[in-house]
């Protein structure tokens, strides 16, 4: 997911990323692109909870992260 909607994906990260799953799971990954639904984010300090949520949505099923939720996961969390 690009919460930012930077669409700018950082080669070099997935290009080690890749390489150590390899090497620690011993099988062949590789890079699907920007597949994973994701909320928007509007600000420089939410991405955490919109990383930890895109996680929770594509496998759980939760709800999408939004900005309205910003004040009650910082209350929640921390």
């Amino acid at each position: 997911g690009d919460p930012l909607g930077m669409s700018g994906t950082p080669h070099v990260i997935i290009r080690k990323t890749l390489w150590w799953l390899q090497g620690r799971f011993n099988k062949s990954f590789r890079d699907k692109g920007n597949i994973l639904t994701c909320g928007t984010q509007n600000d420089g300090t939410s991405c955490g909870f919109i990383a930890t949520n895109t996680l929770a949505h594509n496998t759980l099923g939760d709800d999408i992260w939004t900005p309205s939720l910003k004040i009650h996961d910082r209350l929640h969390w921390f």
